[in-house]
């Protein structure tokens, strides 16, 4: 099946450091130079066909959750923020094609179940259960097909590897 899709994946990095961070995130964007110059998670999506998926847009933005704390020694004034008061956001859509077991046994009154299965490559990231959703904004009736159900499943790999 062929799907356009985006996810949203935030996460602190404490290591990190910001100034003059607005209160709406949008306005906090990151030029593709500051992007090259974060810990990005690298993302694995299993099931392609034939590993083609399409990166179609990517932006990185920063979320205050706390108050920054002002510089009175900084001529400017710049509001300073530690890495445990910001949230990055990486939001990426993407376009591609994945692989779907049909049982056609009751067919025309079958029932499939395709699904979307992404890896976050690292053994320091999790995901946070209580914070995980995910949504279909599409039509629900299509040609051939009724999309009736959309749910999100989280489990720890052996590998150490969220899915």
């Amino acid at each position: 099946f062929q799907v356009n899709f985006e996810t949203e994946i935030s996460w602190k990095d404490l290591r990190l450091k910001f100034r003059n961070l607005q209160p709406d995130f949008m306005s906090n964007k990151l030029t593709t130079e500051a992007i090259k110059k974060i810990w990005l998670p690298d993302v694995d999506y299993k099931y392609t066909v034939e590993n083609q998926l399409s990166n179609k847009k990517r932006d990185l933005y920063l979320e205050m959750i706390a108050n920054g704390t002002l510089d009175h020694n900084d001529p400017f004034m710049n509001v300073n923020f530690d890495g445990s008061a910001v949230n990055v956001i990486l939001r990426t859509e993407y376009i591609g094609s994945f692989l779907c077991d049909f049982d056609v046994y009751y067919f025309p009154l079958d029932v499939q179940t395709c699904s979307i299965t992404l890896n976050i490559n690292s053994k320091y990231v999790t995901f946070a259960n209580y914070l995980s959703q995910v949504s279909y904004d599409g039509i629900q009736l299509l040609s051939s097909f009724k999309v009736e159900d959309v749910w999100l499943n989280t489990e720890k790999s052996l590998s150490n590897f969220t899915k």
